[in-house]
Formats: C-alpha cells, structure tokens, sequence
C-alpha cells in the first residue's frame, strides 16, 4: 500500500554527509533522514530564536517549510560539497541551542485535569444540540462509512462553522496545519502541548520555549484553552453521535535506529489496520526497529481526527487521529 510519494531513483546515501552546525547556511541542499529520504534546502537561519526554515522541494508537501530549533539539523544530510560556516559560527549556534536546553514539565494536578473535563462536559451538552440540529452532519452520521474521504470532507466544512461560531477559526487554522505537517515543526504546538498540560490532559515534557511571543496574541494562553475545550467537546459529542465510544486504533512504525524512549504528548495512530501495516514496513531491511499495534481508545483521549479535520484529507490518505497522552509514552 503506497501511502506517501517517493523518488524510487533518488541518489544512495553515499552522496550525503550527515548534517551538524556547521551545515546551518542558508541555499544548503539537504534531505530529511526519513525513509524517502524527503529533499529540500535551508531558506533561513534565525540566531536570536536558535532556529532555521526548511524548504520542502517534493513530494506532497512541496513548497511547505518547517521551522526547527538548530540541533535538528543531525536529523539532515548534506550533499558532500554543501557550504560550511567556521569554527567559531559553528560552535556559537551551539551554544545558542544549549541555552536553550532546558526542559520544561508540566504535570497537571488531579484538580486542574477534573476542572477541565467539567468545562467540556459544560461544553458538549451545547455541542450535542448543535450537532443534532445540523442535518449536514446528521445526514453524514446515519450514513456514516470511515473509508469514504470525500464524506468527511463535509464534516470538516461543518466543523469550520462551529469554531467559527465560537470566534475560533483562526485557532483551528494554526494547529491542524501544523500537527499534521510536521508537529516539532514551529513553536505553536509546543505552546498548545504547554496548556494541555496545565489544563490536567496530559502530562507535558518540552523544551525552552523559543520565541517570545509564542503567548501572545492569538496564541495567548486565554485562546488556547478556548480552542481545546470547543474542540474536544465537539469531537466527543461527534463520536458519540457516531457511536464511537471506544474506537479501535492502530500504529505502525519503523526506523533505521534501534529502539530509544521517545517522550510524547501526542501520539498519531490510525484507523486503517492497512495504513498501519505500511508503517511498519516489515519488509524493507533497512530499517532497524518496526512494530504495528492495535488499541481500542475512550474518546475522551481524541484531540483530532480526519473525521473533522480537512488538514488530515487534503493530500493524506491515512485515517488519522491524534491522541493525548496523559504519560509520555516510549513506543
């Protein structure tokens, strides 16, 4: 099952050098070391915030960027004669990054997690009229079929309208986009992965915040939790309506590394037991570590799904949802 794009004659890993500081120059062809190996180049370099723009050039995401803090680029190979900064630049956007080291934890107390779940609770009983007034979406759930993409497609349109309603919209545009592009891409999700952690949803462990005005404005933490609460009460009233209560998920995965904890505060599973199975890549012996599990899920832990979202139905044909974590998770 071919889910993503690819370059079967792209060039062999002999032709790159794994990326370090001194490769953060801006015009810098490099290749994600992701399974496709996923080309682009340096647009920016951005010293006072430690971070860089990637510009994707293939594939289904041609012509999006991705905004990363400078370690990231270990995760880059250059091609052999890719431009260097000296020494001495090198070793400053180091330390740049080091000042930024620092871990930030955010573990929500039994009262804050229980407050929470009350204003969704609040929330949804609205929600749940909403949506039974809405004959687009009831005629979407009496019909309902997970494979149909086009389907949702209608759904997401109605979603729109509610967060619309809510004077949300403008939230919703900046984080679909970004979990579904590239979630370590950018400060806004870790601002959101902040909040949902004071909020008791899950148990958050980041780094530094970046840039300064990653709270301000329409990121204020005032408007994140708006967002969380209208979106999670429209999800579990959705699929309630759906009588997805408890939805079998799965996960499929494989790396060229061996196993290592990975700390998350979301974590993306799928639908399709297909979609997982092409994740795992069982076959393909370059990959050092592959797993594919399946988990029945309680709605309450969905914070976004393709069902609603039209970010995960543009180019995608994953089946996704995105859960909270309440415990990082090594998996």
């Amino acid at each position: 099952m071919a889910l993503h794009q690819d370059n079967p004659n792209k060039q062999s890993d002999d032709m790159f050098t794994k990326g370090n500081y001194s490769y953060l120059v801006e015009g810098n062809e490099c290749r994600l070391l992701d399974g496709r190996r996923t080309p682009g180049y340096i647009e920016a370099i951005n010293p006072k915030s430690g971070m860089f723009i990637w510009r994707i050039t293939d594939f289904e995401d041609k012509g999006e960027i991705w905004e990363l803090p400078f370690y990231k680029v270990f995760n880059f190979q250059f091609v052999l004669d890719a431009d260097q900064v000296d020494e001495e630049t090198s070793l400053a956007y180091k330390a740049i990054d080091d000042s930024f080291g620092s871990d930030i934890s955010v573990i929500g107390t039994e009262t804050s997690r229980s407050n929470t779940e009350s204003i969704i609770s609040e929330l949804k009983i609205k929600t749940d009229q909403w949506i039974k007034g809405n004959h687009v979406l009831q005629e979407f759930i009496s019909s309902f079929n997970l494979e149909d993409l086009n389907h949702v497609n209608t759904v997401a349109q109605e979603f729109k309208k509610y967060m619309d309603l809510h004077n949300l919209l403008e939230l919703e545009k900046r984080p679909a986009p970004a979990q579904v592009l590239n979630p370590q891409s950018g400060e806004w999700v870790k601002g959101m992965e902040i909040v949902l952690g004071e909020l008791g949803l899950v148990t958050c462990q980041v780094k530094a915040i970046r840039k300064e005005d990653t709270f301000e404005g329409i990121g204020s933490k005032a408007k994140r939790k708006a967002y969380i609460y209208h979106r999670l009460a429209f999800v579990r009233s959705l699929f309630e309506a759906l009588n997805l209560n408890e939805p079998t998920l799965y996960r499929g995965m494989a790396s060229e590394k061996t196993w290592s904890n990975i700390k998350r505060t979301f974590l993306n599973m799928t639908f399709s037991k297909d979609v997982a199975e092409a994740f795992a890549s069982f076959n393909n012996e370059k990959y050092k570590s592959a797993y594919i599990m399946r988990t029945s899920v309680n709605k309450r832990d969905i914070f976004m799904t393709y069902i609603e979202t039209q970010e995960m139905n543009q180019q995608y044909i994953e089946r996704e949802a995105v859960l909270l974590c309440k415990e990082p998770l090594c998996i």
